[in-house]
């Protein structure tokens, strides 16, 4: 875009000044310059033009300059910077969106060039075109890194409560010697169960449109014997059966998971 701009209207330089969000300061983050003449960007503005930015800062409408003898005596580092780089005529058109987020299109040239106001104008409403279209890009950007990093984060908790559940089932049923493969065909037989009811029954509409709901009742099948944890191991590992004592401990449950609903709401 920058090198359209600068061909249609016949000068060898155009750059955008903004706020870099990793070095706090405003610097050309993108150039475009004529066949043959050096290119120059990441360049911190204020170091080599704090004139021209502290004009920017303060919200002039633009700055223009047809020769280096039109910059002010306190413009000294801005003059330096700008004969170094073959400049002999500007024009900055400032933007500013609030706070420290402003910044500037620099357009320059190797010849003197005499800026009109219908030409002024006329860049200041391209200028404009330009910052809303490299906003976009960068609002297109930052969009896409968010995706990214909302996709990692949550398959790291998809991985971390997988591994949680897995780790609460196989303790639950630390007295069984066929855990593993007993945990496998209850997720199987429940995937089995789930998948001809979301093909032939009433709870089709229900199981389709919930997409990983499927994933999410065979990840949680695992769990169906969890309230053994609160099974004193005696019970467990009695050579006989005791239907007394079992009968009564079995009684206990209704208050323990009373207890494990109330926390959990």
């Amino acid at each position: 875009m920058l090198q359209k701009i600068g061909e249609i209207i016949g000068i060898d330089r155009t750059d955008f000044i903004e706020l870099v969000n990793e070095t706090k300061q405003h610097e050309i983050t993108r150039s475009w310059t004529a066949k043959g003449i050096e290119h120059h960007s990441r360049v911190p503005a204020k170091t080599y033009y704090p004139w021209l930015i502290e004009r920017v800062r303060c919200g002039e409408k633009y700055i223009h300059f047809s020769s280096l003898e039109d910059l002010p005596v306190d413009a000294t580092q801005d003059k330096e910077s700008l004969e170094n780089m073959g400049i002999k005529t500007g024009l900055i058109i400032p933007y500013a969106t609030g706070g420290p987020d402003y910044g500037a299109i620099c357009f320059g040239s190797h010849r003197k060039i005499t800026w009109t106001e219908e030409h002024i104008q006329r860049l200041r409403l391209l200028g404009e075109v330009i910052v809303n279209a490299f906003r976009r890009q960068a609002l297109k950007k930052a969009h896409g890194e968010l995706e990214e990093l909302v996709n990692e984060k949550t398959y790291e908790i998809k991985l971390t409560q997988k591994t949680s559940i897995r780790a609460l089932a196989v303790l639950s049923e630390y007295y069984d010697f066929d855990t593993g493969e007993h945990l496998n065909r209850i997720q199987e037989y429940v995937r089995l169960i789930a998948t001809e009811l979301m093909s032939h029954s009433s709870y089709s509409k229900y199981l389709i449109e919930r997409q990983g709901y499927i994933n999410d009742i065979v990840l949680a099948s695992v769990l169906h014997d969890i309230g053994k944890v609160a099974i004193p191991a005696e019970i467990f590992l009695c050579p006989v059966e005791i239907f007394e004592i079992q009968h009564l401990f079995c009684f206990s449950f209704y208050e323990r998971f009373f207890q494990v609903e109330v926390c959990i709401r």
